[in-house]
């Protein structure tokens, strides 16, 4: 079963899903700067990319999952790595939100399940 995205805004941005829109409010409450889909990409073998968001101070790319990510996402991210040269974060899973309200996630526990880094 495919749960269907709900688009949200937050910040002026249009979000492709609550889930995204989630992290740009972790990145502001740790007072990372982020920019949304901000670059697509037409990787060596013809795949287009669109990550979901440029993290400029960590000089990196963010990209958000719902689901664990497939072999061939996994191998786009790389892709986009190794053409880029730059370091590619998938982060996988629901975000708990009551739990980010409550403080109970720390940035020390950050990264965490869910998350896969391709440099």
């Amino acid at each position: 079963m495919v749960i269907q995205s709900i688009k949200t805004r937050y910040k002026g941005c249009q979000f492709r899903s609550r889930l995204e829109a989630r992290w740009a409010v972790f990145f502001d409450a740790l007072n990372i700067i982020w920019e949304y889909e901000k670059e697509g990409f037409r990787l060596s073998e013809g795949t287009l990319y669109l990550p979901d968001f440029w993290l400029p101070e960590l000089d990196c790319f963010f990209e958000v999952k719902g689901a664990e990510p497939t072999d061939r996402e996994k191998n786009i991210a790389k892709q986009l790595s190794s053409e880029a040269h730059k370091l590619v974060i998938i982060a996988s899973g629901t975000m708990n939100v009551e739990e980010l309200r409550a403080g109970d996630i720390s940035y020390g526990d950050w990264p965490a399940k869910g998350f896969m880094m391709t440099a």
